[in-house]
């Protein structure tokens, strides 16, 4: 079983949007991820859904080909993920190339969702508050705060 597709209706919110990213995890078992690399902590594996496949492969083209940036991209993550030195488990939102994306985190397993246009601003909001948001973006919104934008030379280099 893969993570597949999440397809909500309007009328879904955002707890439902995290309940069912979290049930299909739970029922996933063992699945291959979408790429796996070595930290001080051990191995990480990541799981995109398949809206998000694209990812997977440009993340996966920067590790082979530029380890050394990889690793300052995953950093500035593990600074949005409360908990992160810990791998304690919990969620981070991050909105790259255009859309917002739900990792959630167990451990070394990160499982990464599309998040629906119609939940974007509330699950930012939320995520806000939680202090678990990145901005990956060149041009930010200007409703963020230092502290949940990646730095523009970091966020330059991911363009590139």
């Amino acid at each position: 079983m893969s993570l597949g597709s999440l397809q909500l209706n309007y009328s879904d919110d955002v707890s439902d949007f995290m309940r069912i990213c979290a049930e299909r995890v739970f029922a996933l078992g063992n699945v291959e991820p979408s790429l796996s690399y070595a930290t001080r902590q051990g191995a990480v594996n990541v799981h995109v859904c398949s809206d998000s496949k694209h990812l997977a492969a440009f993340f996966r083209t920067i590790l082979k080909r530029d380890p050394k940036r990889f690793y300052r991209l995953s950093r500035a993550f593990d600074r949005a993920h409360p908990g992160s030195a810990s791998s304690a488990p919990g969620w981070t939102l991050t909105r790259f190339s255009g859309h917002v994306y739900f990792s959630l985190r167990l451990g070394s397993e990160i499982y990464v969702y599309r998040v629906p246009a119609h939940l974007r601003t509330k699950l930012i909001d939320m995520a806000f508050a939680y202090d678990c948001y990145l901005d990956c973006s060149v041009v930010a919104e200007s409703a963020n705060t230092e502290q949940h934008k990646m730095s523009l030379q970091l966020a330059v280099e991911l363009m590139s």
